[in-house]
């Protein structure tokens, strides 16, 4: 197994579980369930920018040369 895959399965999960939770909002009878967990979802957001803050401090800065 490469190290990839555990990332790969992770996000796929997390999208598969995002995807349901959108399903279950646009039913008007689970808005209070799904509007109950707002903080979480915003949550959500902030890890997954976290993440990507992450990702953008160890990707390698293209050295310009000025003539």
């Amino acid at each position: 197994m490469s190290d990839r895959e555990p990332v790969s399965h992770a996000i796929a999960s997390i999208i598969d579980a995002l995807d349901c939770i959108a399903e279950m909002a646009l039913q008007a009878e689970n808005y209070n369930e799904v509007a109950a967990q707002e903080v979480g979802l915003g949550r959500i957001i902030s890890r997954a920018q976290l993440v990507l803050s992450f990702l953008d401090a160890h990707r390698p800065r293209h050295v310009r040369l000025v003539n």
